[in-house]
């Protein structure tokens, strides 16, 4: 899965997106998203929190992608971090939820705010969450188990 996420995020340029307009929420230094799932889903204002994706969670990260790898850069500003997680995150869900899977999903992109991205938070996650607000349980990512 690595390689297909990398490889994802090298061709992330070429990809035209087709626009069904996912939200994006902004998170800062003290955001704890380690984990592959979160406690609530992301929301404006709120501070995103690990769990264990084996018990209920209100958001799964399904792709973290670094839109500039080891290149050293300054904050590139918040339109251009959501111009990538437009691109890059449709793609990343269709690459890594299984089709059955993605019924009654909805994504949402989470990027850094300038305090997180000076901190060397630079990832972009990809996030799905329950259409109707329900909690997940189980992961969503194809070929993982919890």
């Amino acid at each position: 899965m690595g390689a297909a996420l990398g490889l994802l995020a090298g061709l992330v340029a070429g990809w035209r997106w087709r626009g069904r307009g996912i939200p994006v929420v902004d998170y800062g230094p003290d955001a704890d998203v380690a984990g592959g799932c979160l406690v609530t889903a992301p929301a404006a204002g709120g501070v995103p929190a690990a769990a264990d994706c084996a018990g209920p969670h209100g958001a799964e990260i399904i792709a973290s992608l670094d839109p500039f790898g080891a290149a050293a850069t300054r904050y590139p500003g918040r339109d251009s971090l959501v111009r990538f997680a437009a691109a890059a995150c449709e793609p990343a869900f269709e690459t890594v939820v299984e089709p059955a899977g993605r019924s009654g999903l909805r994504l949402v992109a989470l990027v850094p705010t300038e305090a997180a991205f000076g901190a060397g938070d630079r990832a972009v996650h990809c996030v799905v969450r329950a259409s109707d607000g329900s909690a997940l349980t189980g992961t969503r990512v194809a070929g993982q188990s919890g």
